[in-house]
Parts: structure tokens; C-alpha cells; sequence
């Protein structure tokens, strides 16, 4: 059986939010787009993945804390029935003549001190039952207090806009009793409240305080949110934060790896803003991808014989056409080639994307296709490749 807290490198008393903490840093450590082509990395990652799925929902993980000693537990010996069982009274009768046993004073007597030792016990039994019982409803009592004052501390933390202090409360409460309906409800109402007042100040652009209000529901909400995730990535962008952007995006990936949208929204990032098409690359592949399979599962094999490519989503060229940018950077030309073919095929009317495969082949030393293309892109309005056919095509 999978030891789930050695996975995550927790104790099995870790909270939540440590279990959380430790899963985002191991998640984003063996994340396949961060390990491409690495198998242990991708085993790592899953085996991650299910360890959290499991200790992060406290129904599952109390269940697997059961299910887990349970099978450890040292086996109880077996109880033998070897050895035959004399009625000691019966043994030391002495029988009549004719076999039947002679029922005297020291046979009553034996009886009378069983049952008396049997009465007493039971007595004893019944007397510390009742104890136990009485200590226990004082007790059950005395722990309703107790919750009740730190739920009254929580609401006080909480109406003073100090969630964080508010939730902390409730959450040392849950670690001390995870089976207390009571306690999971206190923190859901918080945590809806948070995100409630969270989401009216992103609809009134407030992201400064949306991004605070939104980091507390992420670190204290009893199942991932993407919508939270998104949000808190619309907030960094606003504020120009796009390294914190990428890592909200990169959660909500997680759970979508073959989202075409939110890949190439991760890849335009790096490319265009944060200017490292080496990080861009890994999510412009996966974006081009899924939409060959897009293209294969509607149109077939032969996608380009049967398709309209103007009527084709404008995402599929920019996909094929930031790919092919990045190849090209890197000196891959072969293979930007491939992506150009793809951009002059979905927008033929656009000039970039001729004079992109031209400057391809001119890196591959073939320009007389180099040349054709910065013709075709000039023809279509493109400054710069009037300029390279004045250089190279004379």
C-alpha cells in the first residue's frame, strides 16, 4: 500500500494547508511541461497528484488513515480449544454407586462465592460504567463550551476583516476534531463569504484587494477552485505581475493539461511579456498538439484537403505561427518550416507568415524559396521583406 504522506513528504499530523504547501511545490517540481521526456518525472507527478486528491479531502484521507493501520496491525494469536475444560465443582464429587454425583454443602458452597464474585464484578463494572458516562457528558459538555468561545472568537476575528486570523481558528479546531460537521460548515461559510467579497472586488477592478481576498479562499478552500485560480491570474496580470500569473495558470493546467486555450495563453506570456521563448516552447507544444488532434477528430487525416481554412478559429493560426517564432529563434528551422507551412495554409492573405517561412529558408541556405516568399509577403504589404529582397534576391 502507497504511504501517501511519504509522497508528499508530510507528517500524519500535517495540516492541510502544509499538505497544500507541499503538493504546489512538488507539483510545479515534477510537472511533465517542466520535465518533458522524463518518465520518472511524470510517474512522480501522478503519484503526487494522487496523494493529494486523497489527503486533501478529510473524509478520504480519514479513511485511508483507517484502512492504513488497520493493515498494519500486529495479527491477534488464534485461540486454541486444545485443552479440555473441567467444571471444578464436578471434578472433586465423589460419585455414588449407582454414577450419579452427590450435591453437598462444599458444592453449594463453591456456587455461592462464584456467584458472589460474579455480582461483585458486575457491581464494580456497572459502578465505574456509570462514572465513565458521567465524565463523558461533562466532558462533551465542556468541549461545546470550549467551541462555542472560539467560534464567537472566529466571528470576531472575521467581522474585523481579518480572515486569515478568523480561519486559522477554525482550522486548529478541525485539526483537533475532523469528523465535526459543525467545524466544516463554520469554515465553508467563511471561505464562500472571502470569496464572495473577493469576487465583487475583481468586477469593480479593486485587483489589489480581489488578489488578497482571492489567495486566502485558494490556501483555505476544501477542494481546488480553477475559477479561483484564473481570477487570482487576471489580477497579477493587472497589476504586472505575469511570473505570479504564470504559476496560477500553471494550477488550473494541472487538472487540464490538453486546454488549448490555457496553454497557448501560458506560451503567449512567456514569449511576448516575460521574453523566454525556451519556457514558452513546452506549452506551444502541447498547444499544437491538441489542435492537430482538434483537426484530425473533425476533418480526418487529411485535414488540409477538406477544410476551410478561413473559417477556421484564429487560435489555430497563432498557435502554429508563435511556434514557428520560436523554432525560428532557437535556429530550428527544418521545423519551423513545418509551422509556417501550417500559417501560410490557415491565413494566405497574410504577409507575416510567408515572410516567417522565408526567413526559415533562408537559414537552411535554400533562397530561392526564401526569396519567393518575402515576394509573396511584399506583394502583400510587408515592409521588411522588401528590404530582404533588395539584400539577397538581385
Amino acid at each position: 500500500m502507497v504511504d501517501h504522506y511519504k509522497v508528499l513528504g508530510v507528517s500524519r499530523k500535517a495540516s492541510n494547508e502544509v499538505i497544500k504547501s507541499r503538493f504546489k511545490k512538488l507539483a510545479l517540481q515534477y510537472h511533465p511541461d517542466k520535465n518533458p521526456g522524463d518518465p520518472y518525472s511524470e510517474e512522480k507527478f501522478k503519484e503526487v497528484n494522487r496523494a493529494y486528491q486523497v489527503l486533501s479531502d478529510s473524509y478520504k484521507r480519514h479513511q485511508y488513515d483507517f484502512v492504513h493501520d488497520y493493515q498494519y496491525r500486529a495479527p491477534r494469536p488464534q485461540r486454541t480449544t486444545r485443552e479440555p475444560f473441567y467444571y471444578p465443582p464436578f471434578s472433586k464429587n465423589r460419585k455414588t454407586p449407582g454414577g450419579d454425583y452427590q450435591f453437598g454443602w462444599p458444592y453449594l458452597k463453591s456456587q455461592l462465592i462464584a456467584f458472589g464474585f460474579v455480582f461483585i464484578v458486575a457491581a464494580l463494572v456497572m459502578g465505574v460504567k456509570y462514572t465513565y458516562d458521567q465524565y463523558s457528558e461533562g466532558k462533551e459538555v465542556r468541549l461545546a463550551e470550549l467551541r462555542a468561545e472560539r467560534f464567537k472568537e472566529a466571528q470576531g476575528y472575521f467581522d474585523q476583516g481579518q480572515y486569515r486570523e478568523a480561519l486559522d481558528i477554525v482550522m486548529d479546531m478541525y485539526a483537533q476534531n475532523k469528523l465535526a460537521k459543525s467545524i466544516r460548515d463554520y469554515r465553508d461559510n467563511f471561505v464562500g463569504k472571502v470569496l464572495t467579497k473577493a469576487e465583487e472586488q475583481y468586477d469593480q477592478e479593486l485587483f489589489e484587494s480581489a488578489l488578497v481576498n482571492f489567495s486566502i479562499v485558494s490556501d483555505y478552500q476544501r477542494l481546488e477552485n480553477p475559477k479561483v485560480y484564473l481570477k487570482m491570474a487576471d489580477c497579477h496580470k493587472a497589476l504586472g505581475d505575469y511570473g505570479e500569473a504564470v504559476k496560477d495558470l500553471d494550477m488550473v493546467l494541472m487538472g487540464d493539461r490538453e486546454n488549448l486555450k490555457l496553454n497557448y495563453q501560458i506560451g503567449s506570456i512567456y514569449l511576448d511579456i516575460l521574453n523566454s521563448p525556451e519556457e514558452a516552447r513546452p506549452y506551444f507544444d502541447q498547444a499544437r498538439i491538441r489542435v492537430k488532434q482538434i483537426l484530425t477528430q473533425t476533418y480526418g487525416h487529411a485535414a488540409e484537403l477538406v477544410m476551410n481554412p478561413k473559417t477556421s478559429p484564429a487560435i489555430y493560426f497563432e498557435v502554429f505561427f508563435s511556434r514557428a517564432k520560436i523554432l525560428t529563434h532557437m535556429e530550428d528551422y527544418e521545423e519551423a518550416i513545418k509551422d509556417s507551412n501550417w500559417c501560410v495554409f490557415l491565413r494566405p492573405d497574410n504577409g507575416e507568415a510567408f515572410y516567417l517561412r522565408a526567413q526559415n529558408y533562408h537559414g537552411i541556405n535554400n533562397n530561392i524559396r526564401a526569396c519567393k516568399n518575402w515576394n509573396e509577403a511584399s506583394r502583400l504589404g510587408h515592409q521588411p521583406a522588401r528590404e530582404m529582397i533588395a539584400q539577397f534576391c538581385q
